[in-house]
């Protein structure tokens, strides 16, 4: 059960994701290239077209080569430099990605890069990219993050992921422990006095911190999980929609009529949508 919880705040927090591209570009490297260390204040992509030369990320020393994607994250140590007239040709990205009061990195870790196995893909990704950044049109600025988004999941997807670090502070454990008693109690009334004592904060600092980390405010979340839950009872049981509103602590009338709201169709027609037979009455 811990380790669904904590899949749940994860992807709570992951989609509360936002990110800024603050240069983006394609660039055959001068001869001169080369800091042997520093710390950069941003993330990085590096797409190895062509070329060679030396590359070290947190002490790790690597010889990129044609067709390697790198992810570089902000705040460790890195050097990089030329051995030949043969420079690097390269897409590159430098970018932030905050979830809540952390850099995504910290709490993401994978491996420096990847050997990409759809060359045409990743390329066409990183033209759109460099185009788009580039362009004047105002909603251009959306494509941007949406390029940026299919590039990380394409790295996430192709690396995995070695480690989860959500939990390194103190705030992030306690708020897996919120998530798991609303989750736990979620057929009970939950208040917010209640979510206040588990994690001993100040109410107005709890709710900020809550709605920073999983982009909604308590109450919110907790009616999207008791709507989650319905959805899938209505799909999965056949339990009645008097039985669903209970379980899911909701009064039936109130039930009924936020489901409506929400999502257009009554309990009984969102459930007939799957021809699911239920024990009305």
């Amino acid at each position: 059960m811990i380790l669904i919880h904590h899949n749940r705040l994860l992807k709570h927090y992951l989609s509360n994701m936002q990110t800024t591209v603050t240069s983006a570009s394609m660039v055959r490297v001068p001869r001169s290239w080369g800091n042997m260390s520093f710390v950069p204040e941003l993330h990085k992509f590096y797409f190895i077209l062509d070329g060679e030369g030396w590359l070290s990320i947190n002490d790790q020393e690597f010889s990129p080569r044609a067709g390697q994607l790198y992810l570089i994250p902000s705040g460790i140590r890195e050097g990089h430099g030329t051995i030949s007239d043969h420079t690097y040709l390269k897409y590159f990205c430098h970018f932030t990605a905050s979830i809540g009061d952390l850099s995504l990195l910290d709490v993401l870790q994978t491996p420096f890069y990847i050997e990409v196995s759809d060359m045409e893909r990743v390329k066409r990704l990183f033209q759109e990219l460099v185009h788009y950044f580039r362009s004047p049109d105002l909603i251009a600025v959306w494509k941007v993050k949406a390029l940026l988004f299919e590039l990380l999941h394409y790295f996430f997807e192709q690396s995995g992921i070695e480690k989860v670090h959500l939990a390194g502070a103190l705030s992030h454990e306690k708020m897996e422990l919120v998530v798991q008693y609303i989750e736990d109690h979620l057929s009970e009334p939950i208040t917010m006095n209640e979510l206040v004592s588990l994690v001993h904060m100040n109410p107005q600092y709890f709710s900020q911190l809550f709605k920073s980390m999983l982009g909604l405010s308590p109450v919110q979340y907790i009616h999207e999980l008791r709507m989650e839950k319905a959805k899938k009872l209505l799909t999965s049981t056949s339990l009645s929609v008097t039985d669903i509103a209970s379980t899911v602590g909701i009064q039936l009338h109130y039930f009924s009529r936020q489901f409506k709201n929400q999502f257009g169709f009554s309990p009984l027609q969102y459930r007939m949508m799957f021809g699911v037979m239920s024990k009305e009455g």
